[in-house]
């Protein structure tokens, strides 16, 4: 098939799925039904298997959610699923992390003016500088503007846990949290093909 004929295709698949959600619900538990008898079957690797598929079915949530909100790039975001694998740091981490990983890469793509750059899609996400920010910690103590930059991704990673509000925020000048963040995306970008 084409790529002008896959893109079609996957447009239409959007489009039935958007516009017929009475078919949904039969065809969801269906798939569910298969996945648990697949799962089943491979034993051992089924909690392995069943990470996979969790993290397919969050990165299609996501995906489907951001073509709500950007229909115009509806096709580039279908198409954003190939981006999505969780990096080494990500990994081991959870679905939360996961979520929050794959909203920021899909709003990169559908934000993204022109062609997306290379660049902008590898550079660290907020759930990726979370884990290294965690990893690091636990070996070492972090300096005050680091710790201020863990608290500003740990926000927008989970914003609704409110704890951090009782700390006071710990930079040495206004904004070098947000400098060290950048540095860290630039330095720890991630292959994401």
């Amino acid at each position: 098939m084409t790529k002008e004929g896959e893109n079609h295709q996957l447009s239409l698949d959007y489009l039935l799925r958007r516009r017929q959600p009475e078919l949904q619900p039969a065809a969801n538990a269906e798939h569910q039904a298969s996945k648990e008898a697949m799962l089943n079957l491979l034993g051992e690797l089924a909690p392995t298997v069943r990470t996979v598929f969790e993290r397919m079915e969050i990165a299609e949530e996501e995906i489907l959610k951001a073509q709500e909100s950007y229909p115009h790039k509806a096709d580039e975001i279908w198409n954003s699923f190939k981006y999505l694998r969780p990096s080494p740091i990500l990994e081991p981490n959870t679905s939360h992390l996961y979520r929050a990983h794959v909203k920021e890469i899909v709003t990169r793509i559908a934000q993204a003016n022109g062609d997306l750059r290379k660049k902008d899609l590898e550079a660290a996400t907020d759930a990726e500088l979370c884990c290294m920010f965690c990893a690091v910690s636990q070996a070492l103590p972090l300096q005050l503007d680091a710790v201020a930059a863990y608290q500003q991704v740990f926000k927008r990673v989970f914003p609704d846990v409110s704890f951090l509000d009782e700390f006071a925020n710990s930079e040495s000048y206004p904004g070098r949290a947000e400098e060290i963040i950048a540095e860290l995306r630039r330095k720890y970008r991630q292959k994401r093909e």
